[in-house]
């Protein structure tokens, strides 16, 4: 089941809702009780088959939990943790990355056969955050859940399939109060507003951009050559698409928590505002970020231990995060760029600090900057193959050749004088590319969007619309900030009847897969 499906819009949420606030009026753990049976549900909708193996992590994972909270008077709760973690890395890795290792053994010439394993959905979240459940037992003293809690905690269906990634400091102080069993007026104002919005984004940016990169990246795997403008077209329409796609599922999945009165920390911040790569991945998949930090990067050492130590971290973290998102080596390398940026922006960051003389780059350049290089990134990201991406590079750097709408011939025609014949050329945009001036005007509409609008969480800042969200400039000095009236309630209405006619056009999140 989708949050951008009619079943969903109009039968499962409401349905939830109404009756997890029924239960409320009996008690907070029938309401609990109510909310894991529809989570159940929802997950059950996807895969029912591969609902045994999320009962089973369950129990497991709660179980070793409750034996770290038992041997913390015996200063024995590190062996239970790590016991946790490789029992949980173990089930990961069989169901995520089995065949994967035996595709690579199979290349020495041995003769494995793959196995027909099905992915369950989700595994890589949920997995994630027991994992950081279990180190949260293990080093913080709080009152430990009741299994039906736990169950919750994991289960809930906003964040279950692709997050955020919650801590138990997010989430259980939550239950305790008895105002979040009653319906709030206020709180399914603000959480019905940000569903909508990210409803918009995923519905009408990420799933019309997708209609424009999705034939690009198909062309390259098969072997197309692929011009210059139309591979940066695809390029740039993948790096929107994925941009709102996992946008609009996170303000989907905070405004559903806030429906039911539970507030989430935000897991997404305008990451293409970014002035450097260290700023971006404070902003992309905040939690996800922050346990590659807590569980990866400080176990290792961070920072502590040198400076090639450090970027060393750095780069195993990233290619760690890379591998996460996908078994294939296409993901590794795209984890690895990031680690590579990350250990240059700090280098970059220790040789400022020690120079008399500071390099001052335009504000619009370090964020142009940051978004070329993360959308160049994307290809690896997106691709299926290496082959497949390093074809679409040679379009993108032009070893395919230039071609351009005539209606830039008078600004471009001087390039004819210094190349190759016929290596630059000017036609019709109909003969181009179909639909050439309204794809980049779409193209260049996002754009605007991302730089220069608000995020929903900037627009609704006067009413806490997440956990500590990042401080950001209130923009026209708070004259147009959300507020629960008739004006916004209509422009709800209208985002919504537009999201809502095209629900058939998409499919599934990106993140679904991961």
């Amino acid at each position: 089941m989708l949050f951008n499906s009619e079943i969903f819009i109009l039968l499962f949420l409401p349905l939830s809702l109404i009756v997890f606030f029924l239960l409320g009026k009996f008690s907070p753990r029938a309401a609990i009780l109510g909310i894991i049976l529809f989570s159940l549900v929802f997950y059950g909708w996807f895969q029912p088959k591969n609902l045994w193996i999320v009962l089973f992590s369950l129990l497991a994972n709660y179980a070793i939990a409750l034996e770290i909270h038992l041997a913390r008077e015996l200063h024995l709760e590190k062996r239970w943790f790590y016991i946790g973690v490789f029992c949980n890395a173990l089930i990961l890795g069989y169901f995520k990355y089995t065949n994967f290792i035996i595709n690579n053994l199979n290349i020495f010439g041995l003769e494995f056969q793959l196995k027909d394993i099905a992915l369950p959905l989700a595994i890589s979240f949920f997995t994630f955050q027991q994992i950081s459940f279990l180190a949260d037992v293990k080093r913080e003293k709080f009152s430990f859940p009741s299994f039906d809690q736990y169950i919750a905690f994991i289960l809930f269906f906003p964040q279950l399939i692709a997050g955020p990634i919650l801590r138990q400091k997010e989430f259980f102080p939550q239950l305790g109060r008895a105002e979040l069993y009653r319906p709030n007026l206020l709180n399914l104002s603000i959480g019905t507003t940000i569903f909508v919005f990210g409803l918009f984004k995923k519905t009408i940016f990420a799933d019309f951009s997708a209609k424009i990169a999705n034939p690009v990246f198909a062309a390259a795997e098969i072997g197309e050559s692929l011009h210059f403008l139309k591979a940066w077209m695809g390029l740039l329409a993948f790096s929107f698409q994925i941009y709102f796609d996992f946008s609009g599922y996170s303000d989907m999945a905070v405004g559903l928590a806030r429906m039911f009165n539970i507030v989430f920390p935000i897991n997404f911040f305008s990451p293409y505002k970014a002035v450097n790569i260290i700023d971006f991945w404070r902003r992309w998949h905040i939690s996800l970020s922050n346990f590659l930090k807590d569980h990866i990067y400080i176990p290792l050492g961070g920072n502590r231990k040198g400076i090639l130590r450090r970027f060393g971290n750095l780069f195993i973290t990233m290619l760690i995060g890379g591998l996460w998102h996908g078994a294939s080596w296409t993901f590794v390398i795209w984890g690895a760029l990031h680690g590579i940026f990350l250990a240059i922006n700090h280098l970059w960051r220790a040789f400022r600090s020690e120079t008399v003389h500071k390099f001052r780059v335009p504000f619009f350049l370090k964020r142009l900057n940051i978004f070329i290089l993360v959308s160049l990134a994307w290809v690896f990201f997106r691709s299926a193959t290496f082959s497949g991406s390093l074809n679409l590079f040679k379009g993108l750097f032009g070893f395919n050749g230039f071609v351009f709408p005539n209606t830039w011939m008078k600004f471009l025609h001087f390039t004819t004088l210094f190349t190759p014949k016929n290596f630059v050329t000017f036609m019709p945009p109909e003969q181009l590319m179909n639909g050439f001036n309204s794809r980049l005007g779409f193209l260049f509409f996002l754009m605007i969007v991302i730089w220069k609008l608000p995020n929903i969480y900037e627009w609704l800042s006067d009413y806490r619309p997440s956990l500590d969200a990042p401080v950001e400039p209130n923009f026209s000095n708070g004259k147009l900030l959300w507020s629960p009236n008739l004006t916004y309630l209509v422009v709800a209405l209208m985002l919504w009847f537009i999201s809502f006619l095209n629900l058939r056009e998409g499919g599934e999140f990106i993140y679904f897969q991961f």
